[in-house]
């Protein structure tokens, strides 16, 4: 049998059929069916099989990649910064009186403070000198409303 293809259809021409005529495809067989599109695998000449395919647009996956862009950066990295801010803003309201914990867990009194150290007088006559950024709680009355406006982590 001799066979070409037609607009994506194969026709074959068999010996008793007339040369002009040729057998309807195959999905036009059973009525008004939707036709299915699929793809044909044709032998290349490397030996392997090319798999005929409408290409893709490239910037049909970039909106996933947006998108989860926007979820780490509101779900990860927006509250991190606002818990830093709150916590700096912590540090930088400590005053003398002011009852604090450390990351430590030590409780005491601000007796003395300076730009980067603070000293806490954790009994009678022990002090000890702590980072500013070892704070992490102020407990006094006089340090409560800097307490309560950092966020509980």
């Amino acid at each position: 049998p001799m066979c070409e293809v037609r607009k994506q259809h194969s026709v074959c021409i068999l010996p008793q059929q007339q040369e002009g005529a040729s057998f309807p495809p195959a999905s036009t067989l059973g009525g008004n069916e939707p036709q299915q599109q699929s793809t044909t695998s044709t032998p290349n000449g490397a030996g392997g099989t090319t798999t005929d395919q409408q290409p893709g647009n490239p910037m049909s996956g970039m909106w996933v990649l947006g998108l989860m862009f926007v979820v780490v950066y509101l779900f990860l990295i927006r509250p991190e910064r606002k818990r830093q801010k709150a916590q700096t803003e912590l540090r930088a309201s400590i005053t003398k009186g002011d009852k604090v914990i450390t990351s430590g867990g030590i409780h005491g009194a601000v007796v003395a403070l300076d730009e980067a150290i603070i000293t806490l007088k954790v009994d009678d006559g022990t002090r000890i000198k702590f980072s500013r950024n070892a704070v992490v709680h102020i407990t006094s009355d006089k340090g409560e409303a800097a307490a309560e406006a950092a966020p509980k982590s």
